[in-house]
């Protein structure tokens, strides 16, 4: 496994370099930039690779989720959050899956996030995903976070790419995860290839509703 990995490493690190190369290669000109003090290194996001399973605390799952809370300014007839939309829709909705004994004093179950009431409503205590999770990572995962768009909200101001304006707004929403998810001493993996699709009735979805991407939470050494 290990000669796999630096085998892996040793790739990507070629592919890096080559790319860099290409993009300069016949360039004459350059300027130096100066570094910015404290981005050494210290402040460095990255995703996780495996999971404990050690508890993650309801304090914890709180402060992540807080992150997507709306703010209400004064200013503002609207709500506005932490990262952007397009045309301040917010179309992308969250989705949690919590399985049992996982996270204290939280039952197991699916449950909708409302970012303006900062509360989690439970959709099903229904833990058939339990089937779709075949994954180490996923099955050892705490909790899932589900970002799903309701294209009907974004489709009659961008008719023609609702569905990109949505992939973006899934994109600021899982950095911002991340970096809260981090802040919490947790780890986070982006899942792509989670299915939900038999499970839409227990997610409450209807015809809308679009899967985008999956986040797993859980602890790390």
């Amino acid at each position: 496994l290990r000669s796999l990995v630096g085998s892996e490493m040793c790739i990507r690190d070629r592919y890096q370099r080559r790319v860099r190369g290409a993009m300069t290669e016949g360039t004459t000109t350059s300027i130096n930039l100066p570094r910015v003090s404290g981005h050494e290194g210290g402040n460095v996001l990255t995703w996780a690779t495996s999971f404990t399973n050690k508890q993650v605390t309801k304090s914890q799952l709180n402060e992540i989720l807080d992150s997507l809370m709306s703010i209400d300014l004064e200013n503002r007839v609207l709500p506005k959050y932490r990262y952007p939309s397009g045309g301040s829709l917010y179309p992308v909705q969250t989705y949690i899956y919590v399985k049992p004994k996982t996270v204290t004093d939280v039952s197991a179950g699916i449950y909708y996030y409302h970012p303006k009431e900062h509360m989690l409503y439970l959709l099903s205590q229904s833990q058939d995903l339990e089937k779709q999770l075949v994954s180490k990572e996923q099955q050892e995962s705490s909790f899932i976070i589900f970002l799903i768009a309701q294209l009907k909200a974004m489709e009659p101001l961008y008719p023609t790419n609702a569905k990109d304006m949505c992939f973006l707004e899934a994109g600021y929403m899982s950095q911002l995860l991340l970096e809260t998810t981090h802040k919490c001493k947790l780890g986070a993996i982006m899942d792509f290839d989670l299915n939900i699709q038999d499970y839409r009735e227990e997610f409450k979805l209807d015809e809308g509703h679009l899967h985008l991407t999956s986040l797993l939470i859980g602890t790390i050494v």
